[in-house]
């Protein structure tokens, strides 16, 4: 993390230069798939939506940065909003 705020580079170009980018974006998939499932189970999104949203960032319709961007929308609604 000192190597991204001291040199601004993406933690993406930082694993493509350490020759690590395929296992950086593969974590990364299964992160955001946990988090996504999380939801589910707290029934604040349909499997079926994680479904559709797994499949775009896996046949990269739309990129990680907005599906995580997405994600702490969802978090931080779930932050502010009583659901019950």
């Amino acid at each position: 993390m000192a190597e991204r705020s001291e040199t601004g580079k993406t933690y993406g170009t930082i694993a493509n230069d350490a020759g690590k980018l395929e296992e950086y974006q593969t974590e990364m998939l299964q992160i955001k798939k946990d988090v996504l499932a999380e939801k589910v189970a707290a029934g604040l999104i349909t499997q079926e939506r994680v479904e559709g949203i797994a499949a775009a960032v896996e046949n990269n319709q739309i990129s990680n940065n907005l599906l995580l961007a997405f994600i702490l929308l969802v978090a931080a609604i779930v932050q502010v909003v009583d659901f019950s």
